[in-house]
């Protein structure tokens, strides 16, 4: 699956966006959010080349002079709002408004009643910038708060965007014939696939492609929460609990960053953005690892370098100079990286070698193995009791939940009163919305996840285990992870297997228009079904898709294995994504394509949980 295809798509479109509008000098204004996203795709010199003269970001404040002014946004109401403002400063600009990834009702009647919409020089359009590749076996919406919107307000918005995003990649590389799935959105997108493909068949647009994705799998976040709660441990992982990963950069201290021996340094900066991208020869070594074997392969590495650096003394040929010249770039590159990285890992383990982490990491590891949780429990009552961070503590809290099956309560009434009292009496909202989701609630009978961690073997005591993806996080197994392993065991012992094509024709959209996708129950194995019902989240289902052309066969890969493109609703973790990479080196017959809504940790998915008092969108 070649992400070029799709990003080249979207490259395409925003051209032609640039290109349709009139003026000679322009001006850019990009919606703060979306500068990551296209990032991934373009950089200032090829929007130069598509007659930008300057960029600015979206915010309060009057525009520059120029005779055209591009405004691509997200269509939210307080940047609607500075677009309004702008528009009536300058009204004899031309303006051109592109929401990304579509128009929403509420900002064009926001125009309209601002009168800008009356004048001829404002025009409205929409980027469907749906799916970024970030890597080539990763592409991501950067849905804001979707898992909030969708599973706590119920707010469908981001499944549709989701809907579209897949419909965007099928035609990039044809209709996807298996569809499984996990999870109440899950269903509710295959749905809207559905939906959306009986609308271009009417339209006369089937896409005739011959599939590059053999399967589709689609996985609520909600099936399991009980991952992005618990710290990870792989290098990006960590990174991004530790620092915080935006659009495939980390910001970091300068002094991390900057060579001590250069010259020219700029005091005064302090903080500066790298990529962490497979670009990088010595991240891509060590991104999806645990993060307690990363020290040793980096002082590998520098002693490698440093092997390279001493042939320059006994160089005894030209033909060895010149070997040596050739190759001194790269290298003089990767020991800039190394460095980076060295410093990056040595600021982790002063976090790590700190009692405090020591304590939080086993207080998670105990909860994950079902051992002594009234000791974890002691501990967030004093994680309250010492004022640290909110998010922390409903980490904690909301792992407690799920491993436990609830609080008794007297626990629940206790940690409630505690936490509104040290943190104060506006977060009693963020409890109730972590009630809704199953996050903070009173014990049940039976704990699901006591039967899933025997049934899916969630926790090894064999933390170095390498063979098995518990070593990433040093002993647990995500749910998530584990079902997907589950369904590749049911393809190559052909315990799972998929229903034949159906056989009714693709005709013109009517009422009367056969189902291009026959849904079943459950995943097509009695043991595994019984599993999946005791996973949270939803049905499980799985569908075949109606193919255009009958009897049309698979791509494969160069390396000849088929593609398996794994999708999350709601955000994915990092680790996720490094142990789903470490099952696709594995597998003889499959390889993965990751995507996701959003990538997340706790500390962000917890955020968009935390309820706001503000009139803001």
């Amino acid at each position: 699956m070649n992400m070029l295809l799709l990003k080249n798509s979207i490259l395409a479109q925003f051209t032609k966006l640039m290109k349709t509008t009139q003026g000679k000098v322009k001006h850019l204004i990009l919606d703060p959010s979306l500068v990551g996203p296209l990032g991934q795709l373009t950089d200032i010199d090829f929007i130069k080349k598509l007659g930008i003269d300057k960029l600015y970001y979206l915010n309060e404040g009057a525009i520059g002079n120029t005779e055209t002014v591009i405004y691509i946004t997200r269509p939210k109401v307080s940047l609607v709002n500075h677009i309004v403002e702008q528009i009536r400063c300058f009204e004899q600009v031309n303006y051109y408004i592109y929401f990304v990834p579509q128009r929403r009702l509420l900002c064009d009647t926001i125009l309209q009643d601002a009168g800008v919409l009356d004048s001829q020089k404002v025009t409205l359009g929409e980027f469907h910038l749906y799916s970024v590749p970030l890597e080539k076996d990763l592409l991501y919406m950067d849905l804001d708060k979707d898992f909030r919107y969708c599973s706590l307000e119920g707010d469908r918005t981001p499944l549709f965007y989701t809907a579209k995003g897949l419909m965007q990649i099928q035609s990039a590389y044809g209709f996807i014939p298996k569809i499984y799935g996990k999870g109440s959105n899950s269903y509710l997108v295959v749905e809207m696939l559905e939906r959306m493909r009986r609308e271009k068949i009417s339209r006369g647009d089937e896409i005739i492609l011959t599939p590059e994705i053999e399967t589709l799998i689609l996985l609520d976040r909600e099936v399991d929460l009980i991952t992005p709660m618990s710290t990870q441990l792989t290098y990006q992982g960590i990174i991004d609990e530790v620092f915080g990963i935006f659009n495939g950069t980390v910001e970091l201290p300068a002094e991390m960053v900057i060579d001590p021996k250069a010259e020219n340094k700029d005091p005064s900066r302090q903080r500066m953005t790298i990529l962490l991208n497979s670009n990088d020869k010595t991240f891509l070594k060590l991104r999806d690892l645990n993060f307690s074997v990363v020290g040793k392969l980096l002082n590998q590495k520098a002693k490698e370098i440093e092997e390279f650096y001493e042939k320059r003394k006994t160089a005894q040929t030209t033909e060895n100079f010149k070997n040596f010249t050739k190759d001194f770039p790269t290298y003089q590159k990767e020991h800039g990286r190394l460095r980076i990285h060295t410093n990056i890992t040595e600021s982790i383990l002063d976090l790590t070698r700190d009692q405090s982490f020591r304590t939080l990491l086993e207080a998670e590891q105990n909860l994950l193995g079902v051992s002594d949780p009234e000791q974890s429990l002691e501990y967030i009552e004093e994680c309250i009791n010492k004022q640290e961070s909110l998010i922390k503590v409903l980490r904690l809290i909301a792992l407690y939940n799920f491993t436990n099956s609830g609080f008794e309560a007297n626990e629940l009434n206790s940690l409630k009163r505690d936490i509104v009292q040290t943190y104060g009496y506006k977060y009693l909202f963020t409890l109730e919305n972590l009630s809704k989701l199953g996050m903070f609630n009173l014990k049940n009978s039976s704990s699901s996840y006591s039967k899933l961690k025997d049934t899916l073997n969630l926790f090894k005591e064999d933390i170095n285990d390498v063979n098995d993806i518990s070593h990433l996080w040093s002993g647990y197994a995500p749910i998530s992870i584990r079902l997907i392993e589950t369904l590749l065991n049911g393809f190559k012992t052909n315990s799972i297997l998929m229903e034949e094509e159906p056989e009714e024709p693709v005709g013109p959209l009517s009422s009367d228009l056969p189902n291009l996708m026959k849904p079943s129950v459950g995943w097509g194995s009695q043991d595994v079904d019984r599993m999946l019902k005791e996973c949270p989240g939803g049905p499980a289902f799985r569908m075949r898709q109606k193919l255009p052309t009958k009897g049309i066969s698979i791509n494969e890969t160069p390396s000849g294995k088929k593609v398996i493109f794994i999708f999350f609703i709601g955000g994915c973790t990092f680790s996720e994504i490094s142990a789903l990479r470490f099952l696709s080196e594995k597998n003889e017959e499959y390889s993965f394509v990751i995507g996701t809504t959003k990538l997340i940790n706790g500390n962000s998915l917890i955020e968009s949980l935390i309820e706001k008092f503000s009139n803001e969108d």
